[in-house]
């Protein structure tokens, strides 16, 4: 029986890592508070903070493979010669990942469980209570081994254990990146604009503290080929190696003619000072503007636990016209805004890579374009490896009118606030609805400017109906 549940154990390990992807090298490691079979309770990045690099051993009692890890003592030499008793550089934790998991097989005294994991180990022993790390760290079998850096990145990701001995371990620390200025803040990425629009776009960027002091200030600028569109001033507070998503003001595009621009954004002066790393905080992005023929449509997509699992494809006839894939962040709603032919149909096709589509914590795709909604399907209808639904695009017959292009919701998405503006006339009656059309929120105002609090929603996808003109609001 024993030797029947090792080869099964095997072959699960094998089997997951083809299905599933681990979090790649570079991206942002989640954080986690979690408690060790000691009462001990742990914060991933108040260690990093320390500036310790982190190795995270996820593993389960039953897997012969990790047991094989876990008995070449690699974690118990690298947190002796480097964790807080020696060079104190280095942390280690192992994290077991199954939830049926108890007291008495972490001790190997019964149940489903290779040995002792616990006899001997000096690093923390966490027997997680619930799935969430697991998910947020997308593991795809047991063991996965992952490294994390002091400025908060993946530095190291190996399922199966395979490249993660002593020697591979230590010698990832000195490939971390660490912030040698007082002052500086760095840009991490930007969403928007895609590289073909043809509407107006919000412009988001991510940034991080990577100078030593704690950041209370600096500036942003903006601008469409060499010439500023936008300048602002954020404040607040950002300790060293701090992350902050950042919504910028909508660009309009009109005064733009069709072809290729470049925007550009650019930080400068954190805490009043020079930037003393200017090569971190300037990005060029090339788009192209094409609005003849075009309209715009806004994909909306809430994903389950596994949003690397998900590609989609949108298809004129046989060709394929556009495509995405490669999500990694969890706890985000994935918004596309597209460009598609007027008064063309076109069919919509998502991939599950695990088949089993939207039925893990549930899920959504909303189409929409100008106010009207094109489809929506939840995991009743994509439940398994694919889901396919047909639409056309038809400006002169959406719901939307002239009128919609002059009202403006900003930012979008959005976590706190939206700016509702409408610049012809004032606006009288403003709804929140969810996705299955039930009102969530109704006022009666007067003017040409609202702001709407939506710091109280959960995070999902909703529609604004704005005096009859109805457009999405994603809330992060």
């Amino acid at each position: 029986m024993l030797r029947n549940y090792k080869y099964i154990s095997i072959l699960f390990v094998l089997i997951s890592f083809t299905v599933f992807a681990q979090l790649p090298v570079g991206s942002v490691a989640p954080n986690f508070t979690l408690t060790d079979i000691n009462g001990t309770s742990h914060t991933l990045y108040d260690y990093l903070d320390q500036g310790k690099t982190v190795v995270l051993d996820f593993s389960t009692t039953w897997c012969e493979p990790c047991w094989s890890y876990h008995e070449a003592h690699t974690l118990d030499s690298v947190y002796a010669k480097y964790g807080p008793s020696g060079t104190d550089e280095m942390m280690v934790f192992f994290i077991e990942g199954d939830l049926n998991t108890n007291s008495d097989e972490l001790h190997g005294i019964s149940g489903n469980t290779q040995g002792d994991w616990v006899t001997g180990v000096e690093y923390p022993i966490i027997d997680i209570i619930e799935t969430s790390v697991v998910d947020d760290y997308m593991i795809p079998g047991w063991p996965t081994i992952y490294m994390i850096c002091p400025d908060r990145f993946i530095i190291h990701t190996d399922p199966g254990a395979q490249q993660s001995s002593e020697t591979e371990l230590y010698a990832k620390v000195s490939d971390c990146g660490y912030g040698q200025f007082d002052d500086d803040v760095k840009i991490l990425t930007t969403k928007q604009p895609e590289d073909n629009i043809c509407d107006d776009f919000t412009p988001q960027i991510k940034i991080q503290n990577y100078g030593t002091n704690e950041l209370t200030s600096f500036d942003i600028i903006t601008k469409v080929d060499g010439d500023i569109v936008h300048t602002y001033n954020w404040t607040g507070y950002m300790q060293q190696y701090g992350m902050a998503d950042i919504t910028l003001e909508q660009i309009n595009i009109s005064s733009y003619n069709e072809g290729n621009h470049i925007f550009t954004v650019e930080t400068s002066n954190p805490n009043g000072n020079t930037d003393e790393d200017n090569t971190n905080n300037i990005v060029d992005k090339s788009f192209e503007i094409e609005t003849t023929g075009k309209v715009p449509v806004e994909l909306m997509i809430d994903p389950d636990l596994f949003p690397s699992q998900i590609s989609w494809y949108i298809k004129k006839g046989n060709s394929t016209v556009l495509t995405g894939y490669g999500y990694t962040d969890v706890d985000t709603n994935i918004f596309e805004p597209l460009c598609l032919d007027d008064n063309t149909c076109y069919s919509f096709i998502i991939y599950d890579s695990h088949n089993d589509g939207f039925t893990i914590n549930n899920g959504s795709v909303t189409m929409t374009s100008l106010g009207q909604e094109l489809f929506n399907f939840t995991e009743v209808e994509h439940n398994g490896s694919s889901y396919e639904v047909e639409f056309c695009v038809d400006s002169v017959n959406s719901v939307a009118n002239i009128e919609s292009s002059l009202l403006h919701i900003y930012p979008n998405p959005a976590k706190d606030f939206v700016v509702i503006e409408k610049n012809n006339k004032n606006i009288t009656n403003i709804k929140v609805l969810n996705i299955t059309g039930n009102i969530l929120f109704e006022t009666t105002i007067n003017d040409k400017y609202y702001k709407l609090d939506i710091s109280d929603l959960q995070k999902g996808i909703y529609f604004i109906n704005i005096d009859g003109d109805v457009t999405n609001l994603i809330k992060n």
